[in-house]
């Protein structure tokens, strides 16, 4: 039996590829600190304890699909 398959190659990452540049060694110090906008939540009804468990969370309308990457369909 022929095995025609080839193993990818690999080439070195050049500095250049890594898409990060030194050109501004200081700039993170220049940024400001982020700010978050988190709405007040209201208070609804809530599951019981073993189904908010199960979910990882008491309440129905934060209970969401988990999409591992980004395009997930279910």
């Amino acid at each position: 039996m022929n095995n025609y398959y080839q193993a990818p190659r690999r080439r070195p990452m050049r500095p250049s590829d890594a898409g990060c540049s030194d050109e501004t060694p200081g700039l993170l110090a220049t940024l400001p600190v982020a700010m978050a906008y988190v709405p007040m939540q209201v208070w609804q009804t809530v599951y019981d304890g073993e189904t908010g468990l199960a979910r990882g969370t008491i309440f129905p309308c934060l209970d969401l699909p988990f999409l591992a990457y980004r395009g997930a369909s279910l």
